[in-house]
């Protein structure tokens, strides 16, 4: 009895087993859930369930998908692998079932375990943005959100914001449309194709400059197609606020707080670019009177554009002046200038600053018969300057590179250079 009865466990568990070889089940489906972009939806079976090359094999699945009717075509790609390609991208507000054909079996065995499946596009999502997210954007800019379809407006109205660094509230958004939608995409040389997905926006107020934003396409945004489906994934593209247009002189000093160097150049930089024709107009104007002084461009520049200019030295010595710009002068974007009230600004020169060097350095030439050296002195102490009597000429004969080298950088040491008594090696009487 015993002996049966344990045969029997055996043929009881041995036939379980044989059946679980012929049992198939469905062990991976996508998409699921939310998904913005769907083309195509892959099931996948633990077993191989059809004689895989014959084309008229069935579908082992039924679709059927509220908010839109998508057409497309299914195909096997194995004998485990089923896939639907949706002739376009699913747009927002669309929610499909997926679930085991009634009928439909497996070649071998039977099909078991879990057979019914869902997703859903959800709400409308960014799927490119311009300007790209990153970029130095105007105060005033418009943004091009190219949608994944349409949206419900009042919907964007209502959880589509912008934010400001520094401001502890959010800015609303508004939608661009007539004219100026018109002219914007076409400026952006957007196609009808492309400008039918594009939703263009903009913030309620100008934003300050040289700030970070950020643009917000929040949670809640409607599919127009579906209202009951919303976006749940909040998106966020980030940008630096340009910085406002201004004219800034600067020049060589001797130090901070001293007037400008007149034998090095004046400069005006702007923060944008300004046209050529205006850049020409700015004026160096002495204030004793005399001839304006124009800026100076490099004659081989042919740009169209400008955003630094120079006045070419030298200028008279303990000098005023006035920089001054064309009136209503305004930047490549036609802002005006936002520290225009600062010019005409007043500049002013110190005395030329003392030189001691030699006409032809760090390298020149000298005829061997009837030797000239000539030396530039400028300001400097009276025993420096040239007296009547000849100099001495010292002739230099280097054997090696490395002589040739070595007087090259004692050369080049004392070019251009400034060093103090002490470094001249003049006695220590001198040094003060």
């Amino acid at each position: 009895m015993r002996a049966w009865a344990k045969a029997g466990r055996l043929v009881a568990f041995g036939g379980w087993l044989a059946g679980s070889v012929w049992a198939a089940t469905i062990t991976g489906v996508t998409p699921q859930g939310e998904v913005a972009q769907v083309r195509q939806i892959a099931v996948t079976f633990s077993e191989g369930v059809v004689p895989f090359g014959d084309p008229r094999l069935p579908d082992p699945m039924t679709l059927q998908c509220e908010g839109g009717s998508p057409e497309g075509a299914s195909r096997w790609a194995s004998d485990r692998r089923w896939l639907h390609d949706f002739r376009e991208a699913l747009s927002p507000g669309v929610r499909c079932s997926l679930s085991a054909r009634a009928g439909w079996k497996p070649a071998k065995g039977m099909l078991t375990g879990k057979t019914e499946f869902s997703f859903s596009t959800g709400g409308p999502a960014v799927v490119q943005v311009q300007p790209w997210e990153g970029a130095r954007i105007a105060e005033d800019q418009f943004f091009m959100l190219r949608l994944n379809g349409p949206a419900a407006f009042s919907t964007v109205l209502a959880n589509a914001w912008c934010e400001v660094e520094g401001i502890g509230e959010r800015i609303s958004m508004r939608i661009v449309d007539g004219d100026l939608r018109t002219d914007l995409l076409k400026a952006r040389r957007i196609d009808a194709e492309r400008a039918a997905q594009t939703l263009v926006v903009g913030c309620a107020r100008p934003l300050p400059s040289a700030t970070p934003m950020r643009l917000i396409w929040g949670k809640g945004i409607a599919a127009e197609a579906n209202p009951k489906l919303v976006t749940s994934i909040q998106q966020v593209f980030r940008y630096e606020v340009r910085e406002a247009f201004n004219a800034e002189f600067s020049c060589e000093r001797e130090r901070a707080d001293a007037p400008c160097v007149p034998v090095r150049p004046m400069s005006v930089h702007f923060s944008a670019p300004i046209a050529r024709e205006a850049a020409e107009k700015v004026q160096l104007v002495p204030a004793g009177g005399g001839a304006p002084i124009a800026p100076t461009f490099d004659k081989d520049d042919r740009s169209t554009s400008v955003r630094q200019l120079q006045f070419a030295p030298p200028f008279a010595e303990d000098a005023k002046f006035t920089i001054e710009l064309p009136v209503g002068l305004q930047d490549d974007a036609g802002r005006p200038l936002s520290n225009a009230a600062t010019f005409p600004l007043a500049v002013a020169t110190a005395a030329a600053p003392p030189i001691a060097k030699f006409g032809s350095a760090p390298f020149g030439i000298v005829e061997r018969s009837d030797p000239v050296l000539p030396v530039t002195l400028r300001h400097v102490q009276g025993d420096l300057r040239p007296k009547a009597s000849a100099g001495q000429v010292r002739v230099l004969q280097p054997k090696t590179d490395a002589d040739i080298l070595a007087w090259y950088s004692r050369i080049a040491r004392w070019h251009e250079s400034q060093m103090t008594a002490k470094e001249l090696g003049l006695p220590p009487s001198d040094w003060f």
